[in-house]
């Protein structure tokens, strides 16, 4: 069983048919595009109702159940697991990787290698913590607890802190909940880092460089695999990634975990006990190392064998596009992609006359193009390259 049936969901889907499986899809959505795939058995079931998700589960007997790219489904994951004696995160762990606070507690008693931080749920909360950061730090970041893809993530700083009601607003609006958390801004690079876990032993597959909008919203724009970092650099990562890994007792699957490299050595941002999105382990992973993590995840799931063996050691990157406030006119460049022998696929999300928004999160992005080569600074080239290829004309 697959919860989701998005275009985040699409790979896991034909992975698992094409696999020979049974495929159960379970999303709210009753147009979801992962129910259009031949063989999907289509459940329009939210992947947050754990309750009907285990009777579908058990209605089709299944053997494992996943889900991908998503960080709230995983609370259904590890519930149904634990109910049905599966494969699966346990409840407790998935609880602290779904919650900014909670994961940030759990982590701060044994790592100090995390931000600096606060829980609010009112605005007086929000604002004297606000303070506390801006005097220590100069910049803070206020986000959600159970947000992703940059939903509801703003940088506070000295030119919009008199600004705190709308801000206060537009983050808790972003919150199921309402909470949300008050963080040090931390100064690097960021990088994300992908891995498996078997029996509490962590397999590191790739490293990947992230490239955002920067302040205020910090959209993720841009990933390079393998990362641009030194020997001593990764050997830090990955004893940072093992230590917390531990803290949150994830000890089976998959994990994506975000570090900030600052002057200080690294930090940990945040850790998604799940495959990363934006085809960062579906398509730059497999083309980079040669190793299929979604196939993993399904076997691991389904208590088989699984294949972590790096193949190759190449590189791959993905490009998205900004998009502003107004109406698309025209897009020119798409035909030159084609040509390009190193553009590995590539999609546009809008067409002319559609109407699009800023971007603020990852769901208002306009389009990507996923390439592949031989060197991170040929990835970087190509970035640039087809950044300067593509003219989006919107008309606002």
């Amino acid at each position: 069983m697959i919860l989701g049936g998005s275009q985040l969901q699409l790979d896991a889907i034909k992975k698992s048919i094409s696999m020979g499986n049974k495929t159960i899809v379970c999303d709210m959505d009753p147009d979801a595009i992962g129910f259009n795939e031949k063989g999907a058995i289509k459940e329009v079931i939210s992947t947050l109702d754990k309750e009907s998700v285990l009777t579908a589960a058990k209605k089709h007997n299944i053997d494992g159940i996943i889900t991908v790219a998503s960080d709230q489904p995983i609370n259904t994951v590890a519930y149904v697991g634990e109910a049905l004696g599966l494969n699966a995160i346990s409840i407790d762990s998935a609880k602290m990787a779904t919650n900014k606070f909670l994961m940030r507690e759990q982590l701060s008693k044994t790592i100090s290698a995390i931000p600096e931080y606060y829980f609010c749920t009112s605005f007086e909360e929000f604002k004297k913590s606000v303070q506390a950061l801006l005097n220590k730090y100069g910049k803070c970041i206020v986000k959600p607890v159970d947000s992703s893809g940059s939903r509801g993530v703003e940088l506070v700083d000295r030119t919009n802190s008199n600004n705190l009601q709308n801000i206060y607003n537009y983050v808790k609006n972003e919150s199921r909940t309402g909470a949300f958390i008050i963080e040090e801004f931390m100064e690097g690079n960021e990088i994300s880092v992908e891995t498996f876990s078997e029996n509490g032993k962590v397999n590191f597959i790739q490293i990947t460089d992230k490239i955002t909008t920067g302040p205020p919203h910090f959209v993720e724009m841009g990933h390079i695999q393998p990362a641009n970092l030194t020997t001593d650099d990764i050997s830090k990562i990955k004893s940072l990634v093992i230590d917390a890994l531990k803290a949150l007792n994830i000890n089976f699957g998959p994990s994506h975990t975000e570090i900030m490299m600052t002057k200080n050595g690294p930090k940990i941002i945040e850790i998604g006990a799940r495959l990363g999105g934006d085809y960062i382990t579906s398509d730059l992973v497999p083309l980079s190392t040669g190793v299929d993590l979604t196939k993993a995840v399904i076997d691991g799931a389904l208590d088989r064998e699984v294949d972590l063996t790096v193949k190759k050691q190449d590189a791959s990157a993905v490009l998205f596009f900004k998009s502003k406030k107004g109406i698309i006119n025209n897009i020119v460049g798409i035909s030159i992609l084609e040509k390009i022998s190193e553009v590995h696929s590539f999609k546009f999300y809008y067409k002319n006359g559609d109407y699009v928004t800023d971007t603020t999160s990852s769901s208002s992005r306009l389009g990507h193009v996923i390439f592949k080569g031989k060197s991170y600074d040929e990835m970087l080239e190509l970035m640039n390259r087809i950044r300067n290829l593509i003219k989006i004309d919107i008309k606002e």
